[in-house]
């Protein structure tokens, strides 16, 4: 009796999760299986992105790969490369700039943006050369730049072509990521155990 219990119980079991939907039990959450029709191919078919990124009309997207920055137009179809300065380059992190005329991308030693109107460049040297930026990002008015490096935030000033360093009490460690508030005013990193805040206003009016 308790042998017939125990197997119609494991067919149940089995006839639920076969016929139900994919469901990981063990956080409750329901898994949405994934549409290969929308799948965007990389120039390389054993590579992954390090970096991905929407532009702020979601109308492209961007993905560091091996050498190179390579955007997608979703609605066309069309792909376009930015190359890195060596091929052997991968890009750790890319980012839109908010009127989504520009991209930039954590290489190593530096940060290097590309204009997508007129296919100029910069390249922004990190303090510290022998390192690539883990993040980067741009302020909501497009003026600024800011990276993540071991124990600093360093921020270019577009407008006044001048670079600050935010340390941290964590000189090395790693920051894992950064972000400025809407206002502009603000920077925020994720660094071992906290997150650190500055303010702009404080800091350039000392």
């Amino acid at each position: 009796m308790v042998h017939k219990f125990c197997v119609s119980l494991i067919f149940i079991i089995l006839l639920f999760v076969s016929c139900g939907p994919s469901i990981d039990y063990s956080i409750g959450t329901t898994v949405i299986e994934f549409d290969t029709s929308r799948s965007f191919k990389t120039p390389l078919v054993n590579e992954t992105p390090t970096s991905v990124a929407f532009s702020p009309d979601g109308r492209k997207i961007i993905a560091g790969v091996y050498g190179q920055v390579y955007l997608w137009n979703i609605e066309t179809g069309k792909t376009r490369s930015f190359a890195t300065p060596l091929k052997t380059q991968r890009p750790t992190s890319v980012a839109f700039s908010p009127d989504g005329k520009k991209i930039i991308a954590g290489l190593y030693g530096e940060v290097y943006m590309w204009n997508l109107e007129t296919g100029a460049t910069l390249s922004f040297k990190t303090p510290i050369r022998n390192q690539a930026p883990t993040a980067v990002a741009f302020s909501p008015d497009g003026r600024k730049i800011i990276a993540a490096l071991y124990g600093q935030v360093v921020m270019w000033d577009l407008d006044q072509n001048k670079i600050l360093s935010f340390g941290t009490p964590y000189l090395k460690k790693r920051i894992t990521s950064i972000a400025i508030s809407p206002d502009g005013r603000k920077i925020i990193a994720g660094i071992y155990g906290e997150i650190c805040m500055w303010d702009l206003d404080k800091l350039q009016s000392q």
